[in-house]
């Protein structure tokens, strides 16, 4: 018998490529990003309240239209180390 035709996936390969290979597609590992706001969000002038405001009218914009099921944001600025600030 040939190699391919012995070849058999299972439903544990699906599991273990879920929780090993699958990443997001869009926005970011929950792990990761729990670690960046342990303590919040400092809002410390305006264009944080701006980004917050702005985002926050997205999420309500999809979650009560029946036309825009899903909204890709990209965000730019320069990233900060935490001894960067």
């Amino acid at each position: 018998m040939e190699k391919a035709e012995s070849l058999r996936v299972t439903r544990g390969d699906f599991f273990a490529s879920l929780e090993n290979d699958i990443k997001p597609a869009f926005g970011t590992n929950q792990e990761d990003y729990a670690s960046y706001i342990m303590n919040g969000i400092i809002k410390w002038g305006d264009p944080v309240t701006r980004v917050l405001d702005d985002g926050e009218l997205l999420v309500q914009q999809t979650k009560n239209s029946d036309r825009t099921p899903l909204v890709s944001v990209l965000l730019e600025g320069k990233f900060k180390k935490k001894t960067d600030i």
